[in-house]
């Protein structure tokens, strides 16, 4: 960095001296000699030359300032503390800051999570159904069928209505049963991920697969499938997430992950962090 500013200090300093050498020998010019020019060019060369090492270091002390991340819900903290205020994740300790220039020894290393018992809230779960495209479909399926169940029962409660609400209540019925079937489903679902989260022991896993669900969209979304496989006393399990968020390059095809699996039932597993 300082090699650097120092050969473009050099040069600057060849050209401004030649420029001043030239308007020095002008009639108008208002300075003494030429030796007293050259001085004041050399001295304003080295101030300059001076700040440029701590404007560096200011530079860099700002880019390895430290920032935390919780791997739940993706909301970022400047200061650590143990728990996420949103979705209530442990948050992982933030690593040391390192120099910008200083080059890495290799890729950078998995977060490892937490032991167990995990404090997690249990409102993720919602977060996690909201973020969920067949839980969002079975949802609005209760919406509609509530929608229509109503309004069918108002025109039963007529004499001369009963006809036409009759179909509208079986409509409404049909509609909201199943939705609520499924989207209770989903729902006990992402609990039972909460679960896993909260007591699931970790192992190692890699990404099979990531691809774009463009049949599910969700506000304006698609959702992304991710794969990933993982061993639990020397059998090789399966294991599958569903995401609003595009995956980085941590969640592509081959990439080393952490499966937080419950040592019962390995076909209860989640990602860490999850997506």
């Amino acid at each position: 960095m300082r090699a650097a500013v120092e050969g473009a200090a050099n040069n600057l300093e060849c050209t401004q001296l030649g420029l001043i050498r030239v308007w020095a020998k002008s009639p108008r010019s208002p300075w003494g000699s030429m030796a007293h020019v050259e001085r004041l060019a050399r001295n304003n060369l080295r101030y300059t030359l001076r700040l440029a090492p701590s404007a560096g270091t200011h530079s860099r002390s700002m880019q390895s300032s430290p920032m935390v991340t919780c791997p739940w819900c993706g909301t970022h903290y400047s200061a650590f503390q143990p728990n996420c205020r949103n979705c209530g994740g442990p948050l992982p300790a933030p690593l040391e800051p390192r120099p910008v220039d200083e080059p890495t020894a290799g890729p950078p290393a998995l977060p490892e999570p937490p032991p167990p018992p995990r404090p997690i809230s249990d409102s993720y779960a919602l977060r996690l159904l909201a973020a969920d495209g067949v839980g969002i479909v079975a949802g609005v399926f209760l919406f509609i069928g509530s929608v229509f169940a109503s309004l069918g029962l108002i025109l039963v409660a007529g004499i001369v209505t009963a006809p036409v609400g009759l179909p509208f209540a079986l409509i409404g019925v049909v509609f909201g049963g199943g939705g609520g079937f499924f989207l209770r489903q989903r729902f006990l679902e992402k609990r039972r991920i909460v679960e896993v989260l909260r007591h699931g022991v970790a192992v190692p896993g890699e990404i099979t697969d990531t691809r774009l669900n463009a049949s599910v969209t969700v506000n304006g979304r698609h959702p992304w499938d991710i794969d990933y496989v993982f061993r639990v006393d020397g059998q090789q399990q399966q294991g599958s997430v569903s995401t609003l968020s595009p995956p980085g390059p941590h969640l592509q095809p081959g990439s080393a992950v952490y499966v937080l699996a419950m040592p019962r039932h390995p076909e209860d597993n989640a990602l860490y962090p999850h997506p």
